[in-house]
């Protein structure tokens, strides 16, 4: 027979069984070194940075000039709003003005202006509100008022041209578009557009010509609302010139349809800034029958 041995305490009592031990945890490696961002994380946030630098840079330029142009205004003042100046910045950020370049695929200096006019107002606020418990006490109307219209034009004109250097510097990032087709045309960066027009009452044109880059360096013509005066051997060019055929002029096919949306695609290594209008060309009789002024978008 045999014996089921078990463990017993001085009184005679069986004794619980002892839990296992945990298994030890391997420790962490002394030089173990946080995850990297991706390039584009550091990309956006070296972009935000520079945003910021330049709003500052806008603010201290404006209150310098103010100093300079009121007499209300003195090197104290100057000194007290330059210290109170990161504030601005925390109400530009509260905007969300520095989050947009990566939160949308495309996004212009120009999308932002009323969001700047308000950080603007409210920036001017803070800042002479802070200014009045100092020393140096609060700002004068004309001077407050100088502050916060000299700022905002400054950061407009700096953001754009921050915006402007930066995407022509560090090129185009690369995205992927996930739903339908006609997804592209939201996405895809819109280089030049106009309204068609007729040459005459009865070669009529209506719709619009837009020329989209739907990659880098790759672009399409794209016709939307489109409709003209149906006639023989039509084909669409793109012109040099604004409101006629020229020499240079570029064929892109027959005309698919005299009315509808459809598109074209440029041949590669064709720049469309050589261009300057889209045009429906009969070439039978050498004749115009629409033009589309390209401007840029």
């Amino acid at each position: 027979m045999s014996r089921v041995s078990d463990t017993r305490d001085a009184a005679g009592k069986q004794s619980a069984p002892k839990p296992a031990a945990a298994p030890p945890q391997p420790a962490a490696p002394a030089n173990e070194q946080p995850p990297e961002l991706s390039p584009a994380r550091r990309r956006g946030a070296m972009l935000r940075r520079l945003l910021a630098a330049g709003d500052w840079v806008a603010l201290i330029c404006a209150l310098c000039v103010v100093t300079l142009a009121t007499s209300a205004t003195d090197v104290a003042t100057l000194f007290w709003a330059v210290l109170f100046s990161p504030t601005w910045i925390l109400v530009v950020k509260l905007h969300g003005l520095y989050d947009n370049d990566h939160r949308r695929i495309r996004h212009s200096t120009l999308d932002e202006l009323p969001s700047l006019v308000s950080a603007s107002v409210l920036g001017a606020l803070v800042l002479d509100g802070l200014l009045a418990v100092s020393p140096v006490g609060p700002l004068s109307p004309t001077a407050a008022i100088g502050v916060g219209i000299g700022t905002l034009a400054g950061s407009f004109v700096l953001r754009g041209i921050l915006r402007f250097f930066w995407h022509r510097l560090t090129g185009v990032a690369a995205g992927l578009v996930i739903g339908p087709a006609a997804a592209v045309n939201i996405v895809a960066r819109r280089v030049s557009m106009g309204p068609f027009h007729g040459t005459d009452e009865f070669h009529f044109g209506r719709g619009t010509a837009s020329l989209i880059e739907t990659a880098p360096g790759r672009f399409t013509l794209r016709l939307e609302d489109f409709s003209v005066r149906n006639g023989p051997d039509l084909f669409v060019y793109l012109s040099p010139s604004a409101d006629d055929y020229a020499k240079g002029a570029l064929e892109l096919g027959r005309l698919k349809a005299t009315d509808g949306a459809f598109g074209y695609v440029l041949p590669p290594g064709v720049d469309p800034t050589d261009f300057a209008s889209a045009i429906i060309w009969c070439k039978q009789f050498s004749h115009l029958f629409a033009v589309a002024p390209l401007e840029s978008a």
